[in-house]
């Protein structure tokens, strides 16, 4: 059964393939819409009885142009729903996110159909938490983040992309509280998939 499902999936690829030029061509403008999930279980205290659980999902949807050497420049729109809960906590948390901000992207195409890229991102978010009983409170944040991942180009000018989350940096203001926070290490409970074309 396996092997019949692996065998469909390749011939629907092959079918969408195409077999011109990649799609990063100076002056190429693109579109894309696209979303992300990430997930974080921690254990703590005796023998890991208590634990904190976040997940999270978000959309967002960018405009960009490729310039020389095959990198991209753009901007982007989003937004994402967090939530946390655990022993510790005696709610579940939610916090939404409403996000704008600016990307660079750099592909280093490997086939007629696959592409490498790496990109940075950088965007002002405005917070707003909220949980049972709560009247809800508001901040904003600044976040820099890096992220790697895969494209595949279809008939048409179409394209997905395939991406994990390496590494973000975070100052976050919520009323009083104020943080900084980052991460350098590939963030392995993220996953990002988006659907695109090129005109």
């Amino acid at each position: 059964m396996k092997k019949l499902i692996l065998t469909c999936c390749v011939a629907a690829l092959c079918a969408l393939s195409f077999t011109s030029k990649a799609q990063f061509d100076p002056n190429t403008k693109y579109w894309q819409l696209g979303g992300s999930l990430a997930t974080n279980n921690t254990t703590f205290g005796n023998l890991g009885r208590e634990g904190l659980h976040s997940n999270s999902i978000s959309l967002n949807f960018r405009k960009g142009k490729f310039g020389e050497n095959n990198v991209a420049k753009g901007w982007l729109l989003d937004y994402s729903l967090l939530t946390s809960s655990g022993s510790t906590l005696n709610t579940t948390y939610y916090q939404h996110r409403f996000g704008a901000g600016y990307f660079v992207s750099k592909f280093q195409p490997i086939t007629q159909n696959l592409a490498l890229f790496a990109e940075a991102v950088g965007k002002a978010q405005y917070l707003y938490n909220t949980s049972k009983g709560s009247t809800g409170t508001d901040g904003w944040a600044a976040t820099i983040e890096g992220n790697v991942g895969l494209r595949y180009s279809m008939k048409n000018k179409w394209f997905l992309d395939l991406g994990t989350n390496v590494g973000t940096l975070q100052y976050q203001s919520m009323g009083d509280v104020k943080n900084f926070s980052g991460a350098i290490v590939p963030s392995v409970g993220t996953f990002k998939i988006s659907i695109g074309k090129t005109f």
